[in-house]
């Protein structure tokens, strides 16, 4: 794996904005809060995948620290990467130290630019979109919603659809939670991607205190083929 490729990985792991109101189960849940300017957060990441039969073990540390936030609750989110390591069927790869970046979403949780040293591709947007929160849910029903996010064809990320329900409130550390099931589907060209999981978001900020994913045929930058795995964010801080 390429310096580009683990950063870009990084990358798309890091941010999970703030979102509003949702609905299940004729039960209200707030999702309004939301960070304000120079709150910090860290994370510990990991995560076992599988590329053209090699497997892949990758672990960084990230510390996050928000440069904006609008009215609209859109944010800009400064995350330096640290530790990275990164293996090949167990043999330790080469992993020098990854450049800062900002990722801007919207109000929504679209993300909306993510900014390094290199050009971003599109995988990194695809990347992120697999574990984004969206709450412009264009369908509810009473065990969730479903959003629909159309193609962007400034930073080349595809069309999907993504489900999300909220099956409780849990303790994960020292912060209280909204655990959230969700599952995303690109509905674009071939090879669709796809993953699956539970992200608990800390109640009093909008911020995930963890996010499990299981991604399926998905894109990773500097990668020629899809990636099969599992991923793991924990905040630390």
């Amino acid at each position: 794996m390429t310096l580009a490729s683990a950063s870009k990985f990084a990358i798309a792991l890091s941010l999970f904005p703030a979102v509003a109101i949702a609905v299940t189960q004729d039960v209200s849940y707030d999702f309004s809060a939301m960070p304000h300017v120079n709150d910090k957060a860290t994370y510990h990441q990991q995560a076992k995948f599988t590329i053209s039969g090699q497997d892949i073990d990758y672990s960084s540390d990230e510390a996050q620290t928000v440069l904006k936030v609008g009215a609209d609750g859109s944010e800009t989110v400064k995350a330096v990467d640290t530790n990275t390591v990164v293996s090949a069927g167990g043999n330790p790869l080469p992993s020098p130290p990854s450049a800062p970046s900002t990722t801007d979403s919207d109000g929504l949780g679209h993300v909306l630019k993510i900014t390094s040293d290199q050009p971003t591709p599109a995988e990194a947007y695809r990347l992120a979109d697999l574990t984004a929160f969206v709450h412009n849910a264009s369908d509810k029903t009473s065990g969730g919603w479903t959003t629909r996010v159309p193609a962007d064809a400034k930073t080349g990320a595809v069309p999907y659809v993504a489900t999300y329900k909220v099956s409780g409130m849990e303790k994960i550390g020292s912060w209280d939670t909204y655990k959230i099931i969700f599952s995303v589907k690109e509905t674009g060209p071939d090879p669709k991607a796809s993953s699956d999981g539970t992200m608990w978001i800390c109640k009093d900020t909008g911020w995930p205190a963890k996010i499990v994913a299981n991604l399926h045929n998905a894109p990773l930058p500097g990668v020629p083929t899809p990636i099969e795995g599992t991923m793991t964010v924990t905040r630390t801080s």
